[in-house]
């Protein structure tokens, strides 16, 4: 029975392919230029100097930087570099989930309740899963992604919302984020194939 729920929840465990993570990473480094708070909350997490955390921060970072370079190379990813790519993945949907759900709870009424829980709920066993190895490195995608239209329309429109979202609404850096988040994970994809049907046609 175990093993049967085990695999249950790995075939709905989330993949990360290099589009996602592209797109991920680019909104990221949008938000951290933007976002004085963002800078700020990072800046305080440095400065605890715990050692654990610091390992887990450059991964972070080091994840971030990857999730951009590796849209543009064939080269297959190092144990190493998809550790750095999956702790990247999982500390950015999961902090923002978790920050995102709980702004909106306290402000949410009715069936809004409902989904700001489900983003605090879905944060929480995205670090839950990868502790017990449900998310793992092979959560990673090896495989390459097609063209550069998709992460670089993609991109193109997370940044565009993240400038729009900074210019002109007050909404936390994490409710912005969990946008990005959504639009690379659903939207991202069919949106291409759109584009690609289009530019293939003319």
């Amino acid at each position: 029975m175990h093993q049967k729920a085990k695999r249950l929840v790995e075939r709905f465990s989330p993949a990360f392919d290099e589009s996602t993570l592209f797109i991920m990473g680019i909104s990221f480094m949008s938000l951290f230029f933007i976002d004085a708070q963002l800078r700020t909350q990072i800046v305080g997490l440095v400065s605890i100097g715990d050692s654990h955390l610091s390992i887990v921060i450059a991964l972070y970072f080091i994840g971030t930087l990857l999730s951009i370079v590796h849209v543009f190379t064939s080269r297959v990813k190092t144990e190493l570099e998809k550790q750095a790519l999956l702790t990247f993945a999982i500390a950015t949907n999961a902090i923002a989930g978790f920050f995102a759900g709980s702004i909106a709870f306290a402000s949410a009424t009715g069936i809004l309740t409902v989904f700001s829980g489900l983003c605090v709920l879905n944060a929480c066993l995205l670090v839950v899963f990868c502790m017990h190895g449900i998310i793992d490195l092979s959560n990673i995608r090896d495989d390459n992604s097609k063209d550069l239209i998709e992460p670089l329309v993609g991109a193109g429109v997370c940044v565009l919302i993240v400038g729009f979202t900074a210019l002109f609404s007050r909404l936390h850096w994490s409710e912005v984020y969990s946008i990005c988040i959504v639009y690379a994970s659903n939207i991202n994809t069919p949106l291409n194939s759109f584009v690609r049907n289009l530019i293939n046609q003319s």
